[in-house]
């Protein structure tokens, strides 16, 4: 990855403030998310705020070093990465999704880490068109896009992607990465 310049805030303060947010997520992620709990006390939710809010850092940047991270840890091992979709926020048909894909080890259910995320904004009145664009411009995009990410786990035994039945498109059997098998439900 290339460093980025930040002025003022230096890539070992920056580097600290990611590691900080990390350590805080997997730490308290499963009691819901805020800054204000991420951080602990005062001094910690100024430290996440100024890192997320910092114009360098990139919800981009931030998946691609998680992956980075995640592909260290699927070295050896035989992985199921775990595509879904889930509101972020919903405006009655339409608002923000979230699609991730995850790397969990097939073993024994240990979660490696994040292989991919994007955010989506469903509008209405595109379902009309939706046979006659090109799956590029189309949602299911995001799961082509998941199993590609997916070879970020390279070094592992086996991989495997795992989704729902919303995936079940022939684009993505057809583009199907060398190396990663595919667990689809069907439609």
């Amino acid at each position: 990855m290339t460093p980025i310049s930040l002025g003022r805030f230096g890539d070992d303060r920056r580097e600290d403030a990611g590691v900080y947010l990390h350590t805080r997520l997997v730490e308290d992620c499963a009691h819901g998310i805020s800054v204000r709990r991420l951080g602990q006390h005062r001094a910690g939710e100024m430290r996440l705020s100024r890192f997320l809010h910092n114009d360098a850092v990139t919800v981009e940047e931030m998946v691609a070093t998680a992956a980075a991270r995640t592909a260290e840890r699927c070295a050896g091992c035989d992985v199921l990465v775990i595509q879904d979709t889930t509101v972020a926020r919903s405006d009655g048909g339409g608002g923000l999704y979230l699609h991730v894909a995850i790397a969990v080890d097939a073993e024994d259910g240990a979660l490696l880490g994040l292989v991919h995320a994007t955010f989506l904004t469903r509008e209405h009145g595109r379902r009309a068109t939706r046979t006659s664009r090109p799956i590029e411009d189309k949602e299911s995009q995001r799961w082509l896009d998941g199993a590609a990410a997916a070879r970020v786990c390279a070094k592992a035994r086996r991989i495997t992607m795992v989704a729902d039945r919303e995936s079940d498109i022939y684009e993505a059997f057809v583009r199907r990465p060398e190396g990663v098998d595919l667990l689809v439900r069907a439609a």
